[in-house]
């Protein structure tokens, strides 16, 4: 699928949502799973870039694609879901946030544990 500016995205997934909406075919929900993806790639990167940070393309793609399997849960779980204004605002604000977010912790301390590792390899070597 093309890149697309996030404005968009929006008019995009309106058209999808309203299509989908009336006649629930699974293909338009998978078109719709795909905008989805791109916006949320669009997303992280414009969060980590803006902090002159780097994200791997493997844990780009697993954010993007988990991000984007959340929004079209909400389809499949409520038959009555749908976005009435804007299709980034709502994906920034709850799918977006809760995958971004939910591993900090986590994501710390491995990097903590990568760092000490190192250091006990470097250690070993150094006494050898």
């Amino acid at each position: 699928m093309p890149v697309v500016k996030h404005r968009d995205h929006n008019e995009i997934l309106g058209e999808l949502q309203d299509k989908y909406l009336v006649a629930r075919d699974p293909d338009v929900l998978l078109k719709m799973y795909w905008v989805f993806v791109c916006m949320s790639r669009n997303m992280i990167r414009d969060y980590f870039g803006s902090r002159k940070l780097h994200i791997v393309q493997e844990d780009l793609d697993e954010k993007s694609h988990d991000i984007s399997a959340m929004m079209i849960e909400r389809y499949l779980k409520d038959k009555t879901f749908r976005i009435q204004k804007s299709f980034s605002g709502y994906l920034r604000n709850g799918p977006w946030k809760r995958i971004m977010y939910k591993n900090v912790h986590h994501d710390r301390t491995a990097s903590l544990d990568e760092i000490n590792n190192e250091r006990r390899r470097k250690d070993e070597e150094d006494g050898s």
